[in-house]
């Protein structure tokens, strides 16, 4: 078998664009199902009580300063050691301020501690299923679909190879965490342009050599799990 023969069996093996998307969204249903599941429970069980406990001290500051104020504000008005009415209003008024303020703070602390948990658990998970896709070539949703990434030959790809496909295709992810944790601007901008570019590269796919741009760069391909070699 000639080269260009072998070049166009090989080809003729890789999977198009409609069973590598249907991976794709396999695998952010998979993603956002578990990663909420495991994220409500992180924010439920650690966030809530640390965020709750933080806003509800700062209601009840808050409401007391603010009782405080009016209490002295009235007694500089009328300054009788008997305390009239309104000075008692007051001070009872400031002092419901502080209750609101207890149960307000404590219900945004709750919401606040449920929505970072929700998001650390979904973005948890898409750095696991980007890490077992570099490590194993395939994700779940691709064991789903009977799919496999390999090497454009159509062997199987090496462990180099695949950890340089995953750092392309989730460049963006990769860069806003560098971003984050750096403080970075530029970076967050290049991961944006980047994650644009690959994303343009996905279709790709349904030219003739059913390639992403990210495969392209890393020598790799996608088939069916039936023809790895």
């Amino acid at each position: 078998m000639t080269t260009e023969a072998q070049t166009t069996a090989c080809i003729r093996r890789r999977v198009g664009f409609g069973r590598r998307l249907g991976a794709v969204l396999l695998d952010t249903l998979i993603v956002l199902a578990v990663g909420l599941l495991a994220g409500y429970f992180l924010g439920e069980l650690w966030l809530q009580p640390k965020y709750v406990a933080q806003a509800a001290e700062v209601g009840l500051k808050q409401g007391i300063h603010a009782g405080a104020q009016a209490g002295a504000q009235e007694s500089q008005d009328d300054p009788d050691p008997n305390a009239p009415p309104e000075a008692v209003m007051q001070a009872v008024g400031g002092a419901t301020m502080g209750v609101f303020g207890v149960i307000l703070g404590a219900a945004c602390g709750a919401a606040f501690g449920l929505v970072v948990g929700l998001l650390l658990g979904v973005a948890i998970l898409g750095l696991a299923n980007a890490l077992v896709e570099g490590l194993t070539g395939a994700t779940a949703g691709k064991r789903i679909m009977g799919i496999r990434i390999v090497d454009s030959a159509g062997g199987r790809a090496t462990l180099v190879a695949l950890l340089t496909r995953c750092a392309l295709k989730y460049i963006n992810l990769i860069l806003f965490l560098a971003a984050v944790l750096l403080g970075s601007s530029p970076l967050f901008l290049l991961g944006q342009l980047g994650g644009l570019v690959i994303l343009i590269g996905c279709f790709f796919v349904l030219g003739r050599r059913h390639q992403a741009l990210h495969d392209l760069l890393a020598n790799t391909a996608v088939v069916k799990l039936a023809d790895v070699r």
